[in-house]
């Protein structure tokens, strides 16, 4: 056992110094910043059972996609003041630690033998954990999103829960003591489950589909009928008690409303024979496979990169045949059923990459992500099988010192030497510029402040002078991702891109968002009245290019950063040179809408269709007219006196007075997931608006606080309601 240790402590040691060598591919990319920066928000904005977050820096105020950094013990080290390298590499080590521990765990769980659960735990971290995942021709989706090891984690104990369901162990036992013990283990995975998607709702509940697949060949590898109706009765258990929290509901709203699922649903794969095998499609497909994870080339542009990936999938599917021919069951039958699943995925994934199978709404990285442990285990099991039949056995001994062997000889590969294990190397924080000190002196924005307004970044419009440098053919319509050309040229230029986190670190709020969980409303104004008709829309990414100035200030908008020249009203505070003779501008707007608009008209619900016709007519109308509920008021209106409105942790409190009834047309994105307190008001309604806005009706003095409620114990259901709300205006 001791050797054994001390090879874990070693390879945990040589993890460390690699990751303070290499701490640049640690938190890698926009998604890992991203990572860190929503658990900040959610720690500004939310409680710790919140569940979700509104969140006040993106799009008119929307929902957070949260990760919730009371759950994720590794991310805890990023709240105290250490050096930024340090606290990486410590969350690294926490994710690494608990990581393999859980894998191990599961591996003897299976029925490996312990000498073989600890390396193939080992081998998961070397092909999961950067950097040492790029030399096998994988990609970084720890280095991308961190927390990923934290779900891998719970995805783990919840499959041992499960194997130890039933197990015949317990067969001579009475019922009384087999149904408890079997209640017990059902209860740690739903447990598991709530642990999971309390973390990262959205990334994690996602992630749940790989676990299933796994819990499912789990299920049909039962050693006996009793077992089997053991997992059964677990499973109907655990789905009673998500049921029970609402889960299908909360899970169905946020999908429903959010941009990325826009369109007709589809379940099952629509498959199109006709595709010609030319080298252009050949080519696409391989670079759709290599981007999904899956089967990659070797990557030159990363460190110590030896091969690409493919051997390894197919060692995957051999090791399965390999476990199925030489273990007992259960373990044989996992093996089987193993190969036999990832086979069958692997030929979907190749066929949708070559066009023989229409895409799938759900990305492969849901699929496999938490079965990396069985890629370890059976890659690992062919090699393994062979150095036990070449030296007859005693291979086993000699486990650990191989294993230091290996982990030093990476360590010297990869150039980690004593120094680097303690040279400090912060990262370089996001940078300002003129422009960001204007924006954060007067609009930035924390719990308990007053709104002052937004910004909109505005890059890469028709006549933009970027795009007419950046792009070859500058009068082609945008492809998608090619935002990123604008914003890294910024970058380049000034050290920031003037955009989405270098804005929301400090605490900047912008129209512009980036996340899954971007509403279809705000997809609809940035696509149709933000953007060319032509350009093509990222539906993570809501970039607005237009200067429609009424528009912008009608969404709450304050200034805007742009590259193209702005007419009066418009008026010009600060300039930063660009190569090329390029200057970029900060134009503050006129009168925007901070604390609301009050329109002395309340007009009928139109759809969108209808709603572009009459913002193209007349792009100032929100000023005079809001189009919600016409019968919610029949009162004659007047103009709203003093309204305020001051984001608190969870809520929003708006107020005002009026000599009679008014209507207040916030700039925030209106939700069933906003509860107004106190509920019983008097005469007090609040409408959505425009297909996007908040609109308040009130009489007299309106002291009113809008508090965020969108959990699996509170307003489940909110999201449902508001995707039936769009899909009746017309937003599919």
């Amino acid at each position: 056992m001791w050797g054994y240790l001390a090879a874990y402590l070693v390879v945990l040691l040589s993890f460390t110094a690699i990751w303070f060598r290499h701490y640049g591919l640690l938190y890698l990319g926009r998604d890992a910043d991203l990572s860190l920066w929503l658990g900040k928000a959610y720690l500004d904005w939310a409680q710790p059972l919140d569940v979700t977050a509104m969140n006040p820096l993106q799009g008119m105020t929307s929902m957070l996609m949260a990760i919730n950094p009371y759950f994720n013990p590794a991310v805890w080290i990023f709240q105290t003041d250490i050096p930024e390298t340090s606290k990486q590499v410590v969350s690294f080590t926490i994710y690494f630690t608990e990581v393999t521990l859980s894998a191990f765990a599961l591996g003897w769980a299976l029925g490996f033998s312990r000498p073989f659960a600890f390396a193939a735990s080992l081998w998961l971290a070397v092909l999961l954990f950067p950097p040492l995942n790029f030399v096998f021709g994988l990609q970084g989706w720890l280095a991308t999103n961190p927390p990923y090891g934290h779900t891998l984690t719970l995805s783990n104990l919840l499959l041992v829960a499960l194997i130890n369901i039933g197990a015949e162990r317990h067969a001579k036992r009475s019922f009384g003591y087999r149904l408890a013990f079997n209640w017990l283990l059902a209860s740690c995975i739903f447990l598991l489950i709530l642990l999971s998607v309390l973390a990262a709702p959205f990334y994690n509940g996602g992630m749940l589909l790989g676990s299933l697949l796994l819990a499912g060949i789990i299920f049909f590898s039962s050693t006996s009928y009793q077992q089997l109706l053991w997992r059964l009765a677990a499973g109907i258990y655990v789905l009673g008690c998500c049921v029970a929290l609402h889960f299908p509901e909360f899970f169905a709203g946020a999908r429903d409303y959010s941009a990325r699922f826009s369109g007709p649903e589809t379940f099952l794969p629509a498959f199109h024979w006709s595709t010609e095998f030319d080298p252009d499609l050949i080519a696409r497909a391989r670079d759709e496979l290599c981007a999904w994870g899956l089967l990659c080339d070797r990557l030159t542009q990363l460190p110590l990169a030896l091969t690409g990936s493919r051997w390894l999938q197919l060692a995957i599917i051999l090791g399965g045949i390999v476990v199925a021919i030489r273990t007992q069951p259960p373990l044989a039958r996992i093996g089987a059923l193993f190969s036999v699943l990832w086979t069958v995925l692997m030929l979907g994934w190749i066929g949708v990459s070559l066009g023989i199978i229409a895409a799938l709404p759900v990305s492969p990285l849901y699929v496999y992500l938490m079965m990396y442990p069985f890629w370890a285990f059976f890659s690992l099991y062919p090699v393994v099988t062979l150095l036990e039949i070449s030296t007859a056995g005693a291979g086993a001994r000699w486990a650990p010192a191989f294993i230091c062997a290996a982990a030093l000889a990476f360590v010297a590969l990869l150039d980690s030497g004593r120094a680097d294990l303690f040279k400090q190397r912060d990262r370089q924080p996001h940078s300002g510029s003129p422009i960001i000190e204007v924006l954060e002196r007067e609009i930035s924005l924390r719990p308990g402040q007053a709104f002052r307004g937004s910004v909109a970044t505005l890059l890469g419009s028709p006549a933009s002078p970027l795009r007419q440098r950046l792009l070859e053919n500058a009068d082609r319509p945008l492809k998608p991702g090619e935002f990123e050309k604008f914003l890294q040229r910024l970058a380049l230029d000034t050290g920031s891109s003037h955009d989405l986190l270098d804005l929301w670190w400090r605490n900047i709020p912008t129209l512009s968002e980036y996340g899954q969980g971007l509403s279809k409303p705000l997809m609809f104004y940035v696509a149709n009245v933000l953007n060319a008709p032509q350009d093509a829309q990222d539906l993570n990414f809501a970039l607005p290019r237009l200067a429609n100035i009424d528009v912008l200030r009608a969404m709450g908008v304050r200034f805007a950063v742009t590259d193209l020249a702005l007419p009066p009203p418009a008026s010009l505070a600060r300039t930063v040179p660009l190569k090329d003779g390029i200057d970029l501008y900060l134009y503050e707007l006129p009168h925007p809408n901070i604390a609301g608009f009050s329109p002395l008209k309340v007009s009928g619900e139109i759809s969108s269709a209808e709603l572009l016709q009459r913002i193209r007519a007349n792009p100032a109308l929100f000023e005079s007219e809001a189009f919600a509920d016409a019968a919610a008021t029949t009162q004659q209106l007047v103009a709203a006196q003093r309204p305020h409105m001051i984001f608190e942790r969870g809520a929003v409190h708006v107020t005002a007075a009026s000599a009679g009834t008014s209507a207040l047309l916030l700039p925030l994105q209106f939700s069933h997931c906003f509860r107004p307190l106190p509920e019983q008001a008097d005469g007090v309604k609040v409408l959505r608006a425009n297909l996007i806005h908040t609109l308040i009706l009130f009489t007299g003095e309106l002291d009113v606080r809008l508090k965020w409620e969108f959990s699996f114990w509170n307003n489940s259901s909110c999201r449902l309601r508001d995707a039936e709300d769009v899909r009746a205006l017309g937003l599919r």
